[in-house]
């Protein structure tokens, strides 16, 4: 992981009040991607099974009505995050995350690394969950 982004990460509101300790043990676990403008990054309906980190560009959230419609829910920028309850609750996702620039993310599948790795990413960020827009 970059510098940058690992800076990026602590300073999060997810990440910002966890111990040291707990943030060297999460931050390994944590996956690189990157994704284009108009790229999609969560599907509103998908399975809500990982948990995302903007560290580079700008996204936005949206909620799309039955005939199409799109009504927009926020702007993510680095060092917002979305999918928090995805790790620990699952269900479905209640937005759609699409690219407005390049974006680069750091990110965390539910249930890759077996069941007490996410457990304990979950717990870590559950001192500070608050999702930026009810998002994904």
């Amino acid at each position: 992981m970059k510098v940058k982004d690992s800076e990026i990460l602590r300073r999060s509101s997810v990440f910002r009040f966890v111990s040291d300790e707990h943030f060297g043990a999460i931050e390994p676990l944590l996956e690189e991607e990157h994704y284009e403008f108009g790229d999609v990054i969560v599907k509103q309906d998908d399975p809500a099974d990982s948990f995302y980190v903007l560290t580079q560009g700008r996204a936005r959230a949206l909620k799309i009505k039955p005939d199409g419609e799109e009504i927009p829910l926020g702007v993510l920028k680095p060092g917002d995050s979305f999918g928090e309850a995805a790790l620990s609750e699952g269900g479905t996702r209640n937005a759609t995350v699409r690219c407005s620039t390049a974006v680069d993310v750091l990110w965390r599948q539910q249930g890759v690394t077996g069941h007490s790795k996410v457990s304990f990413i979950s717990s870590a960020i559950s001192v500070d969950c608050r999702p930026l827009c009810c998002a994904a």
